[in-house]
């Protein structure tokens, strides 16, 4: 197994499909959380976007930030 090191960001936004209280939010909520468990950011922003295309452009904007993608 291969270890993964991630450096502490201060800030993480995570862009992902809305509208509010669908399971993407919660997810990236959770992300955060985790984050935030672990020392790799201080705070958190959940970005909803109506597309996982729209989510990327905002995320290309911004220059900062996780893509989070839900997975069936």
């Amino acid at each position: 197994m291969q270890n993964i090191n991630l450096a502490h960001v201060g800030s993480a936004n995570v862009f992902t499909l809305g509208p509010q209280g669908t399971s993407s939010e919660a997810a990236a909520r959770h992300l955060i959380g985790h984050m935030q468990q672990y020392s790799l950011c201080d705070e958190g922003s959940v970005w909803l976007s109506e597309s996982y295309e729209g989510a990327r452009d905002q995320l290309l904007a911004a220059s900062d930030g996780l893509l989070l993608v839900a997975n069936a």
